[in-house]
């Protein structure tokens, strides 16, 4: 408990606190797992499912998922829940040079990978 206490009398904020915890979690939870590499049969199978043939971004959501992870996280966290760039840095522990690089490749890959389907 005091190193909490420690974190935040450093200047750093809550939310960005809270998120990082989240964000380690995750990718543990996808280091631990066997990476999918099959898109095609993914996309099979989410085209049948019924809820899901309704959803209006599945080629987007399955174009992020190629992506490599900090560049994912990058583009989620700036484009779906609005953070900052400096904001990103502090959650990925990185410079805001190297989030902005990760926005740039990001836009690109995705960029590429939409409009080869």
């Amino acid at each position: 408990m005091a190193s909490t206490s420690v974190f935040f009398l450093r200047g750093c904020h809550f939310k960005s606190w809270i998120f990082r915890i989240g964000y380690t979690t995750f990718l543990n939870h996808r280091r631990s797992e066997k990476p999918f590499t099959d898109y095609e049969e993914a996309r099979s199978i989410a085209s049948t499912d019924t809820t899901d043939s309704h959803f209006r971004y599945q080629e987007l959501y399955a174009a992020l998922n190629r992506l490599p992870g900090k560049e994912r996280m990058s583009v989620l966290l700036f484009y779906m829940e609005g953070y900052s760039v400096k904001e990103i840095a502090e959650i990925e522990e990185t410079s805001q040079d190297a989030v902005k690089q990760h926005l740039s490749r990001g836009r690109n890959h995705l960029r590429g990978i939409l409009s080869n389907q």
